[in-house]
């Protein structure tokens, strides 16, 4: 019994020419004392390696083991396990963990490891990824894994109405954030791949973030919406207030500011909820869309990076119409971001530090008025943009480098 208990188990890359050379350079040195160590090889191996707690993709990246105390350790920690069963490797192990040398040791290692990956094409830095919720629907996001796997809070960047998770591709690209930071980008329900004939609200959007969150094993995360997701994330902080260590509301829409179209819709919001009931009752009886369109904004905002003044000027102008957005999202779902956008905000619930970039334009929201309204929230700073609603389009740089500031600046 004793004997059992001092085994460990090494989850390793038997796929890597070089992970294999180490284990056998180590059987040798270990000699008998290498029969107490377990070898798993982790390729093909995900599902079992999510059973017990393993990131796969971190499985690629860093060495884990299972060690004698029932723990699972990782990085420069395994290596030390391993090394300090072995008489002959017992300095090495201690000299790793000395608080001066185990930094640059950590960033030696991680940069390694990246380059055999990236060379030989096993590392995907964004990656496609699918996760069920706990009423049954699959949701689908994509996850950016930094090249520095450091300890960093991630953050979870929603997109707006009628869009998703293309609506970040510049971010995740020219973001300083993005080198060492996790960056999780989900459809939202009912939007881009997550689909859902609801449709969804609020209340059941936040939930998908938090389980998200909890299927990626975070227990925290900065959030960033545009538009109608920087609505939701304000509304997140307010109900999951230790899942959110900051927010960076994009435009947000404060139903008290908005203008034109919008604000003449305002009175007539209980009769999209009658059209929204009679058009899920139809769906119910099976009369849907069985195919609904794609929407790439990485080619969409290319084209708006390259027009000039005047063309800019009429692209935008279509950006956000019906006719275009009901191409891409059920229409129940866009009747409902609209009455969701107009649901007061709980900005009195909200305690965590808050970053708000506004455009200064007025043909969707008043900024001024949305500042008087947001204003009482905690360690709130605003920044606004000469610009229209489009801020991801049309100011890109911009937005990354006030995001990247204020978060660096708060050390969050």
């Amino acid at each position: 019994m004793g004997e059992e208990k001092k085994k460990i188990t090494v989850y390793y890359d038997g796929a890597c020419p070089a992970c294999i050379k180490d284990r056998q350079n180590y059987e040798k040195l270990a000699g008998k004392g290498g029969e107490d160590v377990c070898w798993f090889d982790i390729t093909g191996q995900d599902a079992h390696l999510h059973d017990i707690g393993i990131d796969p993709h971190k499985a690629l990246s860093e060495l884990h083991v299972h060690d004698e105390h029932q723990r699972i350790v990782s990085e420069l920690d395994a290596y030390i396990v391993l090394m300090a069963r072995v008489p002959l490797l017992k300095p090495l192990a201690w000299l790793i963990g000395l608080p001066v040398i185990r930094p640059l040791l950590s960033r030696l290692y991680h940069w390694m490891v990246n380059r055999r990956l990236k060379k030989s094409g096993r590392l995907q830095m964004d990656e496609k990824r699918h996760f069920q919720s706990k009423d049954g629907v699959t949701l689908t996001y994509r996850r950016w894994t930094p090249a520095q796997n450091e300890k960093s809070m991630p953050l979870v960047l929603l997109h707006g109405a009628a869009s998703n998770s293309s609506r970040w591709w510049y971010f995740t690209q020219h973001s300083r954030l993005a080198a060492g930071r996790l960056l999780l980008r989900p459809d939202l329900r009912g939007h881009g791949e997550s689909i859902w004939r609801g449709p969804a609200h609020i209340e059941k959007w936040c939930q998908d973030i938090a389980e998200l969150l909890q299927h990626e094993q975070q227990s925290r995360a900065i959030i960033v919406g545009h538009c109608l997701g920087a609505n939701i994330a304000l509304n997140f902080a307010a109900r999951y207030p230790d899942r959110c260590a900051g927010l960076v509301l994009i435009e947000p829409m404060a139903p008290e500011a908005v203008t034109g179209v919008l604000a003449r819709l305002r009175p007539f919001i209980p009769l999209l909820r009658v059209a929204v009931a009679l058009i899920k009752l139809f769906n119910w009886l099976g009369f849907y869309r069985r195919q609904l369109g794609t929407l790439d904004l990485q080619v969409l905002d290319r084209r708006v990076h390259q027009a000039g003044p005047d063309e800019l000027k009429t692209m935008l102008a279509d950006y956000g119409k019906p006719k275009h957005d009901l191409k891409v999202i059920p229409t129940a779902q866009y009747l409902n971001n609209l009455i969701e956008i107009m649901r007061p905000l709980p900005v009195a619930e909200v305690r965590c530090p808050a970053l708000v970039i506004q455009s200064g334009g007025l043909s969707i929201t008043d900024p001024k008025r949305t500042q008087v309204l947001l204003q009482q929230l905690p360690q709130v700073e605003f920044a606004t943009v000469d610009s229209e609603h489009w801020l991801p389009a049309t100011h890109p740089d911009e937005l990354c480098e006030l995001i990247d500031r204020w978060v660096l600046k708060n050390r969050i």
